[in-house]
């Protein structure tokens, strides 16, 4: 039996991508992803990966057997949203705010649900803000500290042709009151309908 010659294309979390594919990105961060593309498919799918700059950085890098890897940088949106958004001069107090990354207000619709087996917490809310690290959002019901929590955030930008976009965000969360919560990122990407 002839062993296939067909490639396929290789998707992951820059954090599990191979040392040799994370070595081409040295800004790549834990929640970036990279993806690798054989040459044969590479003109069916670098419009789908270059339509995502609208939304974050995206590079590529072709190598010696003509195969592409591409590196998207889904946190960097968040800079791109304040560099379009001028924040408010606004010093806090110092014994209040800990958080130092750039905060975008932002009021997008989002769902919530814990990653807890018994009893899942679901709910809707509203962004509240959202940096490179984090995002406060409001809740329906009280998240406690340290519980897992994935969002699904309707984003306002739409990409060409009026295409939908949602932000899936994962983490934990740090921050946690009646109805409102802060989670810190350990996942993020845009998902296109």
């Amino acid at each position: 039996m002839m062993a296939s010659s067909t490639r396929l294309i290789r998707f992951w979390p820059f954090r599990k991508a191979p040392s040799r594919v994370r070595a081409l990105f040295h800004e790549g961060k834990d929640t970036d992803w990279v993806a690798s593309v054989p040459e044969s498919m590479a003109d069916v799918i670098e419009p789908h990966f270059f339509r995502l700059r609208q939304l974050h950085p995206v590079a590529s890098v072709q190598l010696p057997d003509r195969s592409t890897v591409y590196w998207g940088a889904p946190r960097e949106s968040i800079a791109v949203m304040a560099s379009q958004h001028p924040q408010a001069n606004i010093v806090p107090t110092p014994d209040r705010e800990r958080r130092t990354g750039v905060r975008v207000p932002l009021a997008c619709p989002m769902w919530y649900e814990t990653s807890s087996t018994s009893p899942k917490n679901t709910g809707e809310g509203r962004v509240i803000d959202m940096s490179s690290t984090g995002i406060a959002f409001t809740t329906e019901s009280l998240l406690r500290k340290n519980t897992r929590v994935e969002l699904r955030i309707q984003w306002p930008v739409r990409l060409e042709g009026d295409a939908p976009v949602e932000l899936f965000a994962a983490g934990k969360v740090v921050r946690a009151e009646p109805a409102r919560a802060a989670l810190q990122y350990d996942k993020i990407a845009f998902r296109v309908f």
